[in-house]
């Protein structure tokens, strides 16, 4: 299948899921109140403890709900082209077998990250300090981004790797690789799609609904990475 036609039935599997839909909306809704548990935490943590335990429970909500929600739609997505029962319950079973894996898989890839973000913010200072006098902060942010890019390239299909494939966390990372290595044309453009989870929060929005936005895009694509998985693992 050309990847225009993995663009087109995922967005029919979005809007013919309801399931897939309140999931969704479970995560834009946690994706938009929690900033402001964030701002009343951050004004507590320069005086109380307490501040520094809010803020650690919001951001664990958030990762909480989001490798929730990334299972049960990549499990639901699964079921609905199999033309099994995909009610709300059976989603949340799924998001909930699979959390823990999800969950491992993620700080796995938070780790590489951090790693590779200093590395690269390392070396793209040195070369900015020895090309200017006064290095470019937004340029050495593009090497970063870039950075980001790859650890995300490589990991773009870990999580249908654990639901579908029945992989460990490990496991999935390795067959994400593999599948990324060996597909590398549909892999890139999907990570080329990704990157606008990282840009629409700069595009000029009106009030809060900059925060609401990612959460709609993320599930859809995850819902086109399941797509492509289950295409290049038949």
């Amino acid at each position: 299948m050309v990847m225009l036609g993995y663009y087109k039935n995922g967005l029919y599997l979005f809007k013919e899921n309801p399931p897939i839909i309140i999931m969704t909306i479970l995560l834009a809704a946690c994706n938009l109140f929690c900033p402001y548990f964030l701002l009343l935490s951050y004004d507590m943590h320069q005086q109380t403890t307490l501040g520094v335990i809010l803020s650690l429970l919001v951001w664990f909500i958030l990762f909480l709900t989001f490798s929730f929600v990334c299972a049960a739609v990549a499990g639901i997505t699964e079921r609905f082209l199999l033309k099994e029962p995909t009610t709300l319950k059976t989603t949340g079973e799924i998001g909930k077998k699979y959390l823990s894996k999800v969950m491992l898989v993620f700080v796995v890839f938070i780790l590489f990250w951090f790693i590779l973000m200093n590395i690269l913010g390392v070396i793209s200072s040195i070369i900015l300090n020895f090309l200017y006098v006064n290095p470019d902060i937004v340029k050495e942010g593009y090497v970063q981004l870039f950075g980001s890019w790859i650890v995300g390239l490589f990991f773009i299909f870990v999580v249908p790797a654990i639901v579908i494939g029945q992989n460990t966390a490990i496991h999935a990372i390795k067959e994400s690789v593999n599948l990324v290595w060996n597909n590398k044309i549909k892999a890139v453009i999907l990570a080329f799609s990704l990157l606008t989870l990282y840009l629409v929060p700069f595009i000029p929005t009106i009030g809060d609904i900059v925060y609401i936005i990612p959460p709609f895009i993320c599930v859809y694509f995850l819902i086109v990475i399941t797509l492509v998985y289950l295409d290049l693992t038949e």
